[in-house]
Parts: structure tokens; C-alpha cells; sequence
């Protein structure tokens, strides 16, 4: 998992994931704000790292990011749904996807009025 994670592949996961749980309206934008976070936090622990190692050393460091990493891993599977052997439908009725859809209905309806 490591591996993956070091050479790209949580973004690939992240995407991935997003494919299952998303509908193809709301894929684009969600991808554009999935990247953007990346990338930010990327920048960030990138700026920060010299700052810590000199401020709560090496070994601190390490357990800081530990410590957000586990508390990511409590986040997931707290309140992330499973999404093996489930539908696109299903997923998004758990997940309250009928705003979602009420808007849809509305932008086809000024799509079609137009």
C-alpha cells in the first residue's frame, strides 16, 4: 500500500472511488476539487516537513503524520459507505442523492426552455 501511495496511486484510488460513488453529472467537478485538495496538501506537508524536523525532530515528525494518517484511516471507515457489490443507485439513495437529482431536473428544465 505504501508503494501505491508514493507513486500516485492515491490519487488513482481516489479517483476510482469517486467514479463508483459518483454520478457522471457531478464526476468533473468532483474530480477538479478531489485534485486541488491533493495537490494542496501535498504543497503543504511539503513546506512544513523542514519546519517540524527542526522544531519536534525527525522522530516527532513522523508521529504527527502518523497520528493524522490513523485518524484518516478512523474517518474512512467510520463514515465512508462500502460500495462493493452495490449499485450506483443505491449508493446514492444512502448517501441523500435526491438533491442531486432535483437539480439535474432543474437544469434540464432551463436546458429545455431555452
Amino acid at each position: 500500500m505504501a508503494a501505491i501511495d508514493t507513486s500516485g496511486g492515491g490519487f488513482v484510488r481516489e479517483a476510482l472511488h469517486n467514479r463508483r460513488l459518483l454520478g457522471v453529472e457531478m464526476r468533473g467537478p468532483a474530480m477538479a476539487v478531489c485534485t486541488m485538495f491533493n495537490w494542496g496538501l501535498n504543497f503543504l506537508i511539503s513546506y512544513t516537513f523542514l519546519t517540524l524536523i527542526d522544531a519536534i525532530t525527525k522522530q516527532g515528525t513522523f508521529w504527527l503524520y502518523a497520528f493524522f494518517g490513523i485518524c484518516a484511516v478512523v474517518f474512512f471507515v467510520t463514515v465512508v459507505p462500502e460500495t462493493k457489490d452495490r449499485s450506483l443507485e443505491q449508493i446514492q439513495s444512502d448517501l441523500g442523492a435526491d438533491a442531486d437529482a432535483e437539480l439535474t431536473r432543474e437544469r434540464e428544465s432551463e436546458t429545455a426552455a431555452a
